[in-house]
Parts: structure tokens; C-alpha cells; sequence
């Protein structure tokens, strides 16, 4: 197989294996912060670039959230 790594024991895993088993926390649908009201405390993911371009510029996603009502 070519361009795999061969894997001798059972225990042993790739390091793409082991990225994919991590462990990750659910995003909570209530709040258990101290924010009180909408926007005390907004949370932001930013991801790109994207491609394909679009005009020949980068494309990128901003994702806002609001920490009390979780509305995006």
C-alpha cells in the first residue's frame, strides 16, 4: 500500500488515527456562564480561506455567537 504506514502492533496507532479519536466537548444549548443578558459576550469563529477563490479573492466564513441565547 502505498503511502500508508504499516501499523505492527495492535496498540500502535497513526497519527492520523489518534486525531480522529480525540476527544471534544458538546457545545452546551444552555449557558453555564455569568452572562445575564443578549449580548454580554459574543464568541467568534473565523475559518478559511476557502477554495475556490471567487474573483480571485479569499473567501472566509465569521461565525457569531451569543453566549446567553446561543443564537447565531
Amino acid at each position: 500500500m502505498k503511502g500508508l504506514l504499516s501499523i505492527i502492533h495492535p496498540n500502535q496507532l497513526c497519527e492520523g488515527c489518534l486525531i480522529g479519536k480525540q476527544f471534544h466537548k458538546i457545545f452546551l444549548k444552555e449557558s453555564t456562564s455569568r452572562v445575564s443578558q443578549h449580548f454580554q459576550e459574543i464568541h467568534v469563529d473565523v475559518f478559511g480561506p476557502i477554495k475556490p477563490c471567487l474573483f480571485g479573492k479569499n473567501l472566509y466564513f465569521i461565525l457569531f455567537i451569543d453566549d446567553y441565547s446561543r443564537k447565531t
